[in-house]
């Protein structure tokens, strides 16, 4: 079984936004969460709040192309160009992506993506826990599933099966 929940923020972006630990600030467009089996996966279509103006990434000098990719080619005179959330030169399109284990209560993953126009700069993320990224929005609908989740896990005539 799979479960999706999608929300759009119908508000201001900058009425909902939060930090990591290295002070970068974020806004949020919007929230989706799936869970399937034991997982629960959140992702965040966000906006870094930085001048997109005076941003200028150029890769020339220090491209090195993937091991087996190396005849894939970019215009690297050209450098890549970040992508803006809503059109609005204060947002770098950052796609942010958490998987728990319920089953386990780990975190299994956590990345960052700054979206350019032609590829993702990807990175781990950190110095956002689990609770910030759950109370964004009201998450009472997920947490009674996971509660009925677990519920059902320790019944010993529990049918549920995994997604």
């Amino acid at each position: 079984m799979t479960l999706v929940y999608h929300y759009d923020v119908g508000v201001d972006m900058e009425q909902i936004s939060f930090k990591t630990a290295d002070g970068e600030e974020f806004v949020i467009g919007g929230l989706s969460m799936v869970r399937r089996g034991n997982e629960v996966t959140i992702m965040m279509i966000t906006g870094l709040i930085c001048d997109l103006d005076n941003i200028s990434i150029n890769l020339h000098d220090d491209y090195i192309p993937t091991p087996g990719k190396e005849k894939l080619k970019f215009d690297l005179k050209k450098g890549f160009a970040p992508v803006r959330l809503n059109k609005n030169p204060k947002y770098w399109k950052t796609l942010a992506a958490c998987r728990f284990d319920l089953e386990s209560n780990t975190i299994d993953a956590r990345y960052i993506a700054k979206e350019f126009e032609n590829s993702f700069s990807i990175s781990p993320m950190r110095g956002i826990r689990p609770k910030a990224i759950l109370c964004l929005s009201d998450t009472s609908d997920i947490a009674q599933e996971i509660e009925t989740y677990k519920d059902k896990k320790k019944s010993p005539s529990s049918s549920l099966k995994g997604g």
